[in-house]
């Protein structure tokens, strides 16, 4: 992990505290369906496992779903809305879990972030592989990131991602799914 930071750092440059990416691509709702373009802008807290994450998916000319998806100060939401009126929200525990699991998930974007809070508990499990885990209420809730085969942390230009499945409080009951994505090309813009 110090390596990556190292490398995605200026010596001596300052660190903010917080960090502002844009966004524009596509998503799919599910396997097959139709892609939905979207536009959003992300807010990353440097020092606390704080985000918000807003976009906007063009339905038809002049209609937009608006999404919010946002953690701070233990509690998570996921809302999206059409015409103002809500379609669907989520807040409790588990929502609260995996959107923690989304900002560390999401860390390779914010290196300041690895740097300094102290809410992130990490170790590093072999060459190629570390975990970072924060705790989310009791539940301690973590990701692993992976170098491609063959390479350390940090040889190449992107880091792998894996959401790690994690058990509830029971164990009988629903694990979450594993998420995979790939980070790359990242770059500092701006001072």
């Amino acid at each position: 992990m110090q390596r990556y930071v190292d490398r995605a750092l200026a010596p001596g440059s300052r660190v903010p505290s917080c960090v502002r990416i844009t966004q524009a691509g596509e998503m799919w709702l599910k396997p097959g369906g139709r892609a939905l373009r979207f536009e959003a802008v992300e807010e990353f807290a440097v020092d606390e496992v704080a985000f918000s994450w807003r976009a906007r998916f063009p339905i038809v000319p002049l209609v937009s779903l608006r999404v919010l998806d946002r953690y701070a100060a233990g509690e998570g939401q996921l809302e999206a809305r059409l015409f103002g009126f809500p379609l669907m929200r989520a807040r409790g525990q588990a929502t609260a879990e995996g959107e923690a699991m989304r900002y560390l998930a999401e860390l390779p974007w914010v290196p300041q972030a690895m740097a300094v809070n102290r809410q992130l508990e990490w170790r590093e499990l072999d060459r190629q592989t570390v975990e970072v885990a924060t705790r989310v209420g009791p539940t301690r809730v973590a990701v692993r990131a992976r170098a491609p085969k063959g390479r350390g942390l940090c040889r190449g230009p992107g880091v792998g991602l894996r959401r790690l499945r994690r058990a509830r409080r029971h164990p009988r009951s629903a694990v979450g799914r594993a998420r995979h994505g790939y980070v790359a090309g990242a770059r500092e813009l701006g001072a």
